[in-house]
């Protein structure tokens, strides 16, 4: 190919974007700019020679969408593959710029780590370097994401942790100490092991449902429980544990749970009459249907929102609003 052939096949809408990956994408010019922009206590832990650029599939999965991206891999602590740099260019300033690059990282870590080779493994290193080459002169916005925040200090603290609340290790006199979100808790704690009628009987012990003093609050919590259990339960634990929540719920309740119920029971015996496994399951699965689109018709006569009925029973407003 002549050089005026290679020159026009080089001219691109982007010119800024193919010239920075063009040029970066050699090692050699790689790592002598990194090796200008990168701590001493970084620099000792690197082995420059194994610099090269990645183009395995989880890194084109990334480029996809943000062409001027550049990713470069680099041995740490003689561990190859371990160390990536994530190298973007940048030509006008962008105040969100941090938070469009930490998005980056997250990006690469979540398909290196789907990639077969890499499962079960801790995370690679990723260095994000931006090089900024606009006219405003110093570059006029933060570098620090925590920086973008209305509180930085705090946004140190959450931005990037969390909390892990594991019900697995509360005892059943902790839950006391949840108040209204207590009975919710103890269903979910157990629900591993299934002992629903036991958590009702515990709870009540425990006064959970005298935490739901307010009517409202009363009944969004045991509609979401009675649809949660027709969900979760089999047919053989369906009767007992309706029975011990009837125990504990005012005429209103009773009624829809009752109604569910009876829908549920009506499933399972059309499965029973046809004398087919298929059959029984085919018929207990619409008969739990029905009973939650009878609960959720229910609940928006009662004049729940109808977006909290749609989140909580899985229906859309056209299932459940009779026209």
């Amino acid at each position: 190919m002549s050089t005026n052939s290679k020159i026009s096949a080089g001219i691109h809408a982007h010119p800024h974007d193919q010239f920075f990956k063009k040029t970066f994408s050699h090692p050699t010019i790689a790592r002598d700019f990194l090796q200008l922009h990168l701590p001493d206590e970084l620099l000792k832990r690197l082995d420059f020679s194994s610099l090269k650029q990645e183009k395995s599939s989880f890194v084109d999965t990334i480029l996809e969408e943000h062409y001027s991206d550049l990713v470069l891999s680099c041995s740490l602590d003689n561990k190859p593959g371990y160390l990536y740099f994530l190298v973007e260019h940048q030509s006008s300033p962008d105040m969100l710029l941090p938070l469009r690059m930490h998005k980056y990282v997250v990006m690469l870590l979540e398909t290196w780590s789907k990639e077969p080779k890499n499962r079960n493994k801790k995370l690679p290193i990723i260095v994000p370097k931006c090089i900024y080459h606009g006219s405003r002169s110093p570059y006029p916005y933060a570098k620090n994401i925590y920086d973008l925040f209305v509180d930085s200090r705090l946004a140190r603290d959450y931005f990037g942790n969390f909390d892990l609340i594991d019900l697995s290790m509360l005892r059943v006199s902790d839950f006391k100490k949840y108040k209204t979100s207590g009975l919710i808790t103890m269903l979910l704690q157990g629900s591993t092991k299934r002992n629903y009628e036991s958590i009702l009987e515990k709870s009540k012990e425990l006064g959970l449902f005298e935490t739901l003093e307010d009517n409202l609050l009363f009944n969004h919590v045991i509609d979401n429980i009675i649809v949660y259990l027709s969900n979760v339960c089999t047919s053989s634990e369906i009767d007992r544990t309706f029975t011990r929540l009837k125990k504990h719920l005012p005429q209103t309740q009773l009624n829809m749970i009752t109604h569910a119920e009876s829908k549920i029971r009506e499933g399972i015996s059309i499965g029973k009459q046809k004398g087919i496994s298929i059959g029984e399951k085919r018929g207990k699965e619409q008969g739990r249907q029905e009973g939650i689109l009878s609960i959720a018709q229910k609940m928006f006569l009662r004049g729940i929102p109808i977006e909290d009925i749609e989140q909580l029973t899985g229906l859309s407003k056209e299932d459940f609003v009779k026209r």
